[in-house]
Formats: C-alpha cells, sequence, structure tokens
C-alpha cells in the first residue's frame, strides 16, 4: 500500500506546484502598469477621470486592474458590489455563483484581517499599486487549482472501483492531469474547475448510493449537486447524476419518487444556502440566465472542442476506449456495469444540454472529460484483458504509452507559455518603443485586455472604426491594431463571426496598410510546436496573435 502512495503522492505534489508556478501569468503588476501608464500625467488624467464619471466609464478603463483573461474581473467586481456593513451580500448578477464568489470574499476577507492584503473601496489605490489587486487573482486562482486536486482525487476513488491494475488507475490521472483543458482552466480564478469538482463528488456519492442505499449518502449526491449549480447555475443538471443513480438501483416507483424528493431537498436547499438572491430577485435572475442560453444545436463545436481540448491521441484513445465497453459490456461485473452506465448517461445528457442550449466556449464541457477519460481507460483495460496473446498485450502498452506522451507533450505546451513572457506584454513594450508619442492608432472597438496589448490610451490618439471599412477609409489612422479575437489570424475562434472576416479581408484589399511587427507564439514542448489555424476561443485566450499594421508611407488615400 506504502508502495502505492508515494506515486500518487508526486502526482498531486507535481499538479499543484505545476499549477501554482502559472498563478502569477496576466495578473496586475507593476510592469504591466507601467504600459498602461508612460507617466504621471497620464496617470493623473485617469484618476480625475474615475472621480467624476463613476457611472459610465467604458470597459478599458479597467483593464489595467484587471488580467488578461476576460472573466476573471467578473469575480472581483460581484464582490464589489456587496455592502457587508449592510449585510447586502447581493453579487448583482447570477451566471457565477455564490459556492464560489462568497467563498473567495470570505477567505479575502480573512487575510485583510491578518494584514496579508488590503481591502478597500477607494479604486484609485489599486491603479497605484496594482500589485495589492493582483494578490486577490493569485488568491482566487490558489482556491481553483485546490479544486483541480479534488477532482484528481474523486477521478481516483471512482478508478479504484473499476479497475485492478494500479498502473492503469496512475495512467488514467496523468492523462486528466495532463489534458488541456484541464491546465488551462485550473490555473484561472472562475467557476468552472469548482462546479466540476462538485459534480465529481456527486458522481462519487451517488456510485456509492447505488452499492449501499444509506440516507446520508442519497441526501450527500444531492447537496454535491446543489454546489455544482452554487457554483455555477448551469450545473443545475448535476442533479441528473443522483436522479439517475436513483432509477438505475430502484424498480419500486414509490420508492424512486421518495429518494428522489430526498436527494431534491438537499440539492435546492444547498443551492438556496449559497445563492439566495436567485430566489430574492425572480424574476430578474431567470431573465439574466436567459440572455446567456442560445437556441442552436452546437455539438460539432463541444466535439471539436474535445478534440482541441484533449489532443487528438487522448479523444482518439478515449474514443476507442468507449467503444470498446459497448463491446464488453455484457461481460463486466455489475457494479462496474451501473457505475460506468451512470458516468456514460452523464456525459451523454450533458453533451447534449450544452449543445442545445449554451454558448460556444470549450471549457463549457469540462464536467464530462474526467467521466469520459475514466470511460476510455476503462475501455481499454478490457482490451487488454481479452487479448491473449503477449504481442496484442503489448501492442495495448504500446499505445497506452504513446497515449500519455503525446497528451504529456501537448499538455506541457500550454504550461509552459504560462512560464513565458505574454504576447500581449510583448507587443505593449513595442508600442511603447516603437510607435511616437502623439500618433493615431486604430482599433476596431473599445480596448479590452483580452484582444489587445497594454498601452496608454492617454499618449494616442484613439480612433474607433468598428467592423466597417469606409470608417475605415475615412480615418485612416496611422496604425491600426489586431488581434486574433477580432480577425482572422491565426489561431483565431472556430466561430469567429462573418463581420469580422468581412472587415479583414477589407482591410488588407484597400491596400492602405502594411504589417509592421507581429506577435505570435504557438504553443511547444520536447521541440513540438503546436500550431492551429482555428481553436475554441477560450483556448486562444492565453496567447493569441497580435499584428501591428501601419499606413502606407504618403498623405491618406481616397
Amino acid at each position: 500500500m506504502q508502495k502505492w502512495k508515494s506515486p500518487l503522492f508526486i502526482l498531486f505534489f507535481a499538479y499543484f506546484i505545476i499549477s501554482v508556478i502559472s498563478v502569477k501569468w496576466g495578473i496586475p503588476s507593476v510592469d504591466i502598469n507601467n504600459l498602461y501608464f508612460y507617466n504621471s500625467s497620464s496617470m493623473e488624467k485617469h484618476l480625475e477621470i474615475m472621480e467624476s464619471h463613476t457611472d459610465d466609464l467604458p470597459r478599458s478603463f479597467y483593464n489595467p486592474i484587471r488580467s488578461y483573461h476576460p472573466d476573471e474581473y467578473f469575480i472581483i467586481k460581484s464582490l464589489s458590489a456587496m455592502q457587508p456593513k449592510k449585510i447586502d451580500f447581493n453579487p448583482g448578477q447570477y451566471t457565477v455563483g455564490g459556492a464560489y464568489l462568497y467563498l473567495v470574499g470570505f477567505i479575502l476577507f480573512l487575510l485583510s484581517r491578518l494584514n496579508l492584503i488590503k481591502l478597500t473601496t477607494d479604486m484609485g489605490f489599486y491603479f497605484l499599486n496594482p500589485d495589492k489587486i493582483g494578490v486577490f487573482y493569485i488568491v482566487g486562482r490558489t482556491i481553483t487549482i485546490l479544486y483541480g486536486l479534488g477532482i484528481i482525487f474523486f477521478s481516483y476513488l471512482i478508478l479504484k472501483k473499476l479497475l485492478k491494475d494500479r498502473n492503469d488507475i496512475f495512467f488514467t490521472l496523468l492523462l486528466l492531469f495532463f489534458s488541456p483543458l484541464m491546465i488551462l482552466n485550473t490555473v484561472f480564478m472562475y467557476v468552472d474547475i469548482p462546479g466540476v469538482f462538485w459534480v465529481m463528488a456527486s458522481l462519487y456519492a451517488t456510485i456509492l448510493l447505488m452499492e449501499k442505499f444509506s440516507f446520508r449518502r442519497l441526501f450527500l449526491a444531492g447537496v454535491f449537486a446543489g454546489l455544482a449549480c452554487g457554483n455555477k447555475i448551469t450545473f443545475a443538471v448535476a442533479f441528473f447524476i443522483p436522479l439517475a443513480g436513483i432509477l438505475l438501483s430502484n424498480k419500486n416507483l414509490k420508492e424512486i419518487i421518495k429518494k428522489m424528493f430526498i436527494a431534491f431537498t438537499g440539492f435546492i436547499l444547498t443551492f438556496f444556502i449559497t445563492n439566495p438572491y436567485f430566489f430574492l430577485t425572480f424574476p430578474t435572475s431567470v431573465i439574466e440566465l436567459q440572455e446567456h442560453t442560445t437556441r442552436i444545436f452546437s455539438a460539432g463545436f463541444y466535439i471539436d472542442s474535445l478534440s482541441y481540448g484533449l489532443g487528438a491521441p487522448l479523444f482518439i484513445y478515449v474514443l476507442i476506449g468507449l467503444c470498446s465497453i459497448l463491446v464488453f459490456f455484457k461481460q463486466l461485473a455489475p457494479h462496474q456495469k451501473k457505475i460506468l452506465l451512470l458516468s456514460a448517461l452523464w456525459s451523454v445528457f450533458f453533451f447534449l444540454f450544452i449543445s442545445a442550449f449554451s454558448k460556444r466556449f470549450a471549457r463549457y464541457i469540462l464536467p464530462i472529460v474526467p467521466p469520459m477519460i475514466i470511460l476510455g481507460s476503462v475501455g481499454w483495460s478490457k482490451i487488454h484483458e481479452h487479448l491473449k496473446s503477449n504481442t496484442g498485450k503489448n501492442a495495448i502498452r504500446i499505445i497506452s504509452i504513446l497515449t500519455i506522451c503525446g497528451t504529456f507533450i501537448y499538455g506541457m505546451s500550454y504550461t509552459i507559455l504560462f512560464q513565458q513572457e505574454n504576447i500581449r506584454t510583448k507587443a505593449g513594450i513595442w508600442i511603447k518603443k516603437n510607435i511616437p508619442l502623439g500618433s493615431s492608432i486604430g482599433i476596431t472597438e473599445v480596448p479590452w485586455q483580452l484582444q489587445m496589448p497594454p498601452f496608454d490610451y492617454y499618449a494616442y490618439i484613439l480612433e474607433t472604426t468598428g467592423y466597417n471599412i469606409a470608417e475605415l477609409k475615412e480615418k485612416q489612422p496611422e496604425y491600426f491594431l489586431l488581434s486574433s479575437f477580432q480577425a482572422p489570424i491565426p489561431p483565431y475562434p472556430l466561430r469567429l463571426q462573418e463581420e469580422r472576416i468581412s472587415f479583414y479581408n477589407g482591410f488588407i484589399e484597400s491596400g492602405l496598410y502594411s504589417e509592421e511587427k507581429r506577435f505570435e507564439k504557438s504553443p511547444t514542448f520536447a521541440g513540438i510546436c503546436f500550431k492551429a489555424k482555428q481553436l475554441p476561443e477560450d483556448l486562444i485566450y492565453l496567447n493569441p496573435t497580435i499584428v501591428v499594421f501601419k499606413r502606407q508611407a504618403g498623405d491618406k488615400k481616397d
């Protein structure tokens, strides 16, 4: 047993270290602040505007105190909307759940009482001291990392019930560990990984429930599903897990209804405790949620997301493993059948749900990534068991090792990007050094730290053209900035809006501008470079390509 614990400890420790060394990626800092404010005059203008226009400031105003991730600031914004002294903990929004918000808020409050961080309502303090708010991001990201460790732990507990070979369990955990979707999202201060943790907790509690009924297990399965929903409201469908477990384990309708009621009680109580304002502000909360849904069925997008988010070797490995489970299902032990069936039903149900109602982001498919990798690995273990020849068994081992190596290299290529200077920062440094102060710089929309490099908005004349070629031809700024999020500049989003593609084509065809400088960096590890023309949008967050264009020499053209 001790021999088994040592590699597990090393795995968990390595996961924690690899994640922790990335927590400073793209957070507000003195160095980045110096790119937003070239001198004290720019900072003074910024603070003056803040004092006189508190209600109608553009989103670009807060870029210096946001991270490069587009959604992390939402956590801090929601916490800042609360008024604890008035016992008002309304976050003012309902997409980010209170189970995560209140936890982050409580830990920040605790750290402030210990004088380890400074909490103040004076936003000017954070603009002047960006590293002080940068610590907030580090705290939130560390919490997410711990949740990520929990996902690995629950996956281990489930695998113990399905696989006899410890090496198979260990290798499966490695596949989950190094899958880019896990590596990328574990580092960010957001609700997806915490929500997946509670999904896995509910899955494990339901597995225990199917093995042996107890009121405690049933109630906990509902509570854990409620906490998944409490972190991210769209994870309300996690209640499907205890519901499916009850249906798989019971035939008596009266018993089914009784147990469903107990599980639902745990679910709704937990959700209410963690998100009371969802109910207190009804129907506003529901209306807001409807604004974040879509009616376009996006199964193809989420299949692509799994392919890019796992990497081709792991994606194919999982698909073959799933097929083999269908072939060998009748030969499985009864308890294995129930566990695999529950995991498969959840994966299919959530895939269909997210494809039908969700906007298109790869991270939205995360709740089925651990179950699918588990299912795939179990399938391959069954292939291995049924092969009689050593040649066949060795071939399976080689395939597994190659899949692990491929996933490791692919995952580490993203980890390395976290350690390197960000493309946005590099572009910001170049702009500061090479574009003369007072020059006109063209942009398609109000600068957003996700899309644009940091530069001093007060040192240049900003010309916003929208995605309108006529507007561009009229204004013809001296320089123009475009990134992968705004134009088909690889790697650009899988579903880039037609308006942006059309604008870029017209921009190039106009002949008004030539490329002055390109900033790009593809994920690379061990000499292997992963270049892609298109990716799911949130896989580009880490390092988009940014291009600086310069107007052709001479006067403005008609």
